[in-house]
């Protein structure tokens, strides 16, 4: 997929991966990123890079192993950012757990958004997008 996109010429990349990465380990998700974002830098320079941490799941209050699949993902996806900038990886930007806002009513079944969750979902990518493409321009 990432040599797919890697065709195209976009305002920005956005990588919003981490819900299917969920029974992966931490290296394995570490490298599918960091790789991802090293392929899109390599032919594209300049473009921003978004990377959006996973929204979480509706029962992660009540049940722990729901909520830390998300919290690891969310954490190895800031470290892997934080990895990425250190190599000096610039326009690469996250959109967070906390700027998405899903809460218990977003959900259908506890894992996919519902309508109301999409509008969160979109309401915060057309923010985060602003933000970012009103610094690169």
């Amino acid at each position: 997929v990432i040599e797919l996109l890697t065709q195209l010429k976009p305002a920005a990349f956005v990588l919003d991966c981490l819900p299917n990465l969920g029974s992966f380990t931490e290296d394995e998700v570490k490298g599918k990123l960091i790789s991802a974002v090293r392929a899109i830098r390599n032919k594209y320079p300049d473009i921003p890079i978004l990377l959006t941490e996973h929204a979480g799941y509706s029962d992660g209050l009540v049940l722990n192993q729901r909520a830390e699949i998300y919290t690891n993902l969310n954490r190895w996806l800031q470290e892997s950012v934080v990895n990425l900038k250190g190599e000096g990886v610039k326009a690469i930007y996250v959109l967070t757990k906390d700027e998405i806002g899903m809460g218990i009513e977003d959900f259908v079944d506890g894992t996919h958004p519902s309508d109301l969750g999409m509008v969160k979902y979109a309401d915060a990518y057309s923010k985060k997008l602003r933000e970012i493409l009103g610094k690169s321009r």
